[in-house]
């Protein structure tokens, strides 16, 4: 059974990508979400369908709780922060595409189906964002 270690950080999220099935994004949050960093894994199934490979980590501020990939971009993923932010990622890129700020407490879940990104909060809020994903 492949398998990706990551030291540190505490898994909340893995979800496959929606256009490439070899590709696999991770959010994690140190000590168990509770204080500290969040780290964004961008992954691969190696060919030989026996190695995951790290294509990317990315570093955020407060603990990672959910990710989802883009249902219309390609390689373009969000997730549910510690602080309440949404953070939409570009794999290859080194900085975040986007936070969006609403919500005023952790982002628990996120989806991103088709042109509308959806995030549920702590806050007892649901938020819609349509509007230049």
């Amino acid at each position: 059974m492949p398998t990706f270690l990551t030291p540190g950080r505490h898994g909340y999220a893995v979800k496959f990508s929606r256009t490439r099935p070899d590709m696999l994004a991770v959010a994690t949050s140190q000590y168990y979400g509770l204080a500290g960093g969040g780290t964004l894994f961008f992954l691969e199934l190696a060919p030989d369908g026996a190695t995951i490979l790290e294509l990317q980590k990315l570093e955020w501020s407060d603990g990672l709780f959910d990710v989802t990939w883009s249902g219309t971009t390609e390689g373009y993923a969000a997730c549910g922060a510690g602080d309440g932010a949404v953070v939409v990622w570009r794999a290859g890129c080194a900085a975040p595409l986007r936070v969006l700020r609403g919500h005023c407490s952790e982002v628990c879940s996120v989806d991103w189906p088709r042109a509308h990104l959806l995030s549920a909060s702590w806050d007892t809020s649901v938020k819609l964002v349509s509007e230049g994903l």
